[in-house]
């Protein structure tokens, strides 16, 4: 996967954007969420104290009292220049839930919550919406495994436990993604794209 990786960065123009050059060559990154019920979720993608991106969700209060965590979104993935490197749109969730990420007015990946009876499913499909990726989660929720489609483990999704009180009564969350270096830099955006699906679907309070 490095060499599709280092192919699409060179093609998105990656040295003119510091930090898509900046993920292609992560293996760990730190997502943080901050919502207000009111105003809509707002999350922060950085690692060693580097930003990499800001998400804000489009919307209106109407929204969000009326659908919570199932409301639809728009997402904007902004660098610290104010540069519009991607998009996250989630339709409103009806018999299935999933996000699309945009990048160049084109879909490159579509996340998918897979039907299961007990733990949670997660499948990262390509342009085509073919499977190529997967996250298995636990019955908690805060743990997901990351995964090729044979099942073999090469990353994760973790929630960082706060304490019950904070839990229960702030808006905020932090996740730890971590996926291998060499996976291609559109596949990387696609798992953020994956945890802020679980911060809505598990997480909103």
């Amino acid at each position: 996967m490095a060499a599709s990786s280092a192919k699409y960065a060179a093609a998105a123009g990656s040295a003119e954007i510091p930090a898509l050059d900046r993920l292609v060559h992560l293996g760990t990154v730190t997502v943080d969420q901050q919502g207000s019920g009111f105003k809509g979720n707002k999350y922060t993608v950085h690692s060693e104290g580097q930003l990499l991106f800001n998400l804000k969700e489009d919307g209106h209060a109407f929204t969000f009292l009326n659908h919570g965590k199932t409301r639809g979104f728009h997402m904007d993935g902004v660098d610290n220049n104010g540069r519009h490197i991607f998009v996250l749109r989630r339709p409103g969730v009806l018999m299935s839930d999933k996000v699309e990420l945009h990048m160049g007015g084109k879909v490159v990946s579509i996340v998918r919550k897979e039907p299961t009876l007990m733990t949670p499913v997660f499948n990262i499909n390509n342009a085509h919406d073919v499977p190529t990726l997967r996250l298995k989660g636990e019955v908690t929720d805060y743990d997901f495994q990351l995964q090729t489609m044979d099942k073999t483990n090469i990353g994760s999704i973790n929630k960082k436990f706060r304490g019950i009180l904070q839990e229960m009564f702030t808006y905020t969350d932090s996740y730890v993604i971590r996926f291998p270096t060499d996976l291609d830099v559109r596949f990387k955006l696609a798992v953020i794209a994956a945890c802020v699906l679980i911060d809505y679907r598990y997480h909103e309070r």
